[in-house]
């Protein structure tokens, strides 16, 4: 999957262009707010995926400024989403990249009223097995969902648990009870994935709970 973010101005918008593990594909490059720029922006993201249902492309909600570009996007069938990003990058360790995955992959949660809805997306809720009378849950993440967003998820989860105190306590509340390290981190990301969807959901910045 290729994702494409978009900054948007009054003139000329930003773009960044990376892969699913959230390498950049291209230097970030701009574009001017008119025709030929939104064709420059479509031949590059062409160069990276012939397969336009390989593409996902995030605006940010910038008003009026973006309204053209918008059009254009999905006049062409290209996956478009209108994101805040400010909601996630608020929280401390989530980057730009990692940002615009998760948002890219939710589609900024609009189809989502439970925050248990996008965890069962991603893949992160538990496996469960049942033998004879007895039923057993396991916290591996099971292997099904979205690939992307289970990566985008686990892999922002390391990095909020080393720069938030409140999910770094978090973690090693979970290395305590004898959990492994990777298992510790699926239940992080399991509640990171809550804290987003709440902030998204109500508009909030992130208030670290250490």
């Amino acid at each position: 999957m290729i994702y494409a973010g978009i900054d948007v101005a009054k003139d000329k918008h930003d773009c960044l262009i990376v892969n699913s593990n959230g390498k950049a594909l291209s230097k970030v490059f701009t574009i001017t707010n008119n025709k030929q720029g939104f064709n420059e922006l479509f031949a590059n993201l062409k160069t990276h995926s012939k397969d336009l249902s390989k593409l996902k492309v995030g605006l940010e909600a910038t008003g009026h400024y973006s309204n053209n570009l918008l059009e254009f996007l999905i006049a062409n069938d290209l996956p478009t989403t209108v994101i805040n990003p400010l909601h996630i990058m608020t929280i401390p360790g989530i980057s730009y990249r990692m940002a615009a995955i998760i948002i890219a992959e939710t589609g900024n949660f609009v189809d989502f009223d439970k925050a248990e809805k996008v965890l069962a997306f991603a893949g992160l809720e538990p496996s469960v097995y049942q033998s004879g009378q007895l039923t057993s849950t396991h916290t591996k993440m099971v292997k099904r969902g979205s690939k992307y967003l289970r990566y985008a998820l686990f892999n922002a989860a390391k990095y909020v648990c080393y720069w938030d105190e409140g999910f770094k306590q978090y973690l090693q509340k979970k290395r305590s009870e004898g959990k492994p390290y990777n298992i510790a981190v699926s239940h992080a990301a399991k509640k990171l994935t809550r804290v987003i969807f709440h902030l998204v959901k109500t508009n909030q910045p992130f208030i670290s709970m250490a």
